[in-house]
């Protein structure tokens, strides 16, 4: 298997998000005192606001997946015209189609940030026929992602995202649990780690609610096994429109359609070290001014 990134809950967020704004406050007080002006902000997901259209694909700027902004194309037809495969077909399919920058089946994240952004932006033009579009899609389809679920006997369980590609990203948390709406839950770390958010349940339920006009339910595993089992983890809405379900519980012989994404890193969140490095630059400054003098 190809090697994996393991990564605790939360810990990206912590190690990024919240340092990267704390010296962003430091620069903006140093260069006060100093009398000059802060440099804008470099652009992010509050700029990047555009829905762009062509024939075969939309364009979705500033998704946020993996830490980072991305523009994400989202293919008009199911991929492969609405096929339907397994899990494991579907992530041989989406490895050949990465080698040519064709579309390819998300893992749970990538799609949850296509609807977040999208939720976002709702009252930009066109937003609401990309809506429409999933909302039809998760009701005649249930939407297979390449995230799988592994629940262990013992210890924490294992979510996978994209699994067994070069990106695939592991992460050790408690997932068996009830079954439940999720504005509700009782263990909302495993919602959050199964859509690689920090989001609370109340507002993934808005986003849901807004996408499907029902709450969320989360289906899994609702006790420990005497061996592990893995399961695949798909987002679907039944026919009657009372719900709207991420579901972790299906056999990974079970084959269904899936969006077609091709995403791109617009701008990676700035890591600590650069912001340190700036820091640095930013406080030999009034040193360097006395030395021309």
């Amino acid at each position: 298997m190809i090697s994996s990134n393991i990564i605790k809950p939360f810990e990206r967020e912590r190690s990024l998000l919240t340092p990267v704004d704390a010296a962003n406050n430091k620069i903006r007080a140093f260069l006060a005192q100093q009398g000059q002006s802060p440099p804008p902000p470099p652009p992010g997901r509050e700029a990047e606001t555009r829905i762009h259209t062509t024939a075969d694909f939309w364009t979705i700027e500033g998704v946020l997946y993996r830490g980072k902004v991305h523009a994400v194309d989202l293919a008009k037809t199911l991929l492969d015209n609405g096929t339907a495969k397994t899990q494991d077909q579907w992530i041989d399919y989406t490895r050949e189609a990465r080698t040519r920058n064709d579309f390819y089946l998300p893992d749970f994240p990538l799609l949850h940030g296509i609807v977040t952004r999208l939720y976002e932006q709702r009252s930009q033009a066109g937003v609401e026929a990309i809506r429409a579009q999933v909302q039809a899609w998760t009701r005649e389809k249930w939407l297979m992602t390449t995230t799988r679920i592994r629940y262990n006997p013992q210890g924490e369980d294992e979510v996978i995202h994209n699994y067994t590609l070069p990106d695939e990203e592991r992460i050790d948390t408690s997932f068996v649990g009830p079954n439940e709406w999720i504005k509700g839950s009782t263990t909302p770390e495993a919602v959050q780690v199964l859509l690689g958010t920090s989001q609370s349940m109340q507002e993934i339920n808005q986003v849901y609610h807004w996408l499907n006009g029902t709450d969320t339910y989360l289906c899994r595993k609702n006790t420990k096994l005497s061996q592990p089992d893995e399961r695949v983890a798909k987002l679907y809405a039944n026919s009657d429109m009372v719900i709207l379900d991420l579901d972790c519980y299906w056999d990974p012989q079970n084959s269904n359609s899936g969006l077609g994404v091709r995403a791109r890193n617009n701008r990676s969140i700035i890591s600590i070290l650069k912001k340190k490095t700036l820091l640095n630059k930013i406080k030999l400054i009034p040193f360097s001014v006395k030395s021309r003098l």
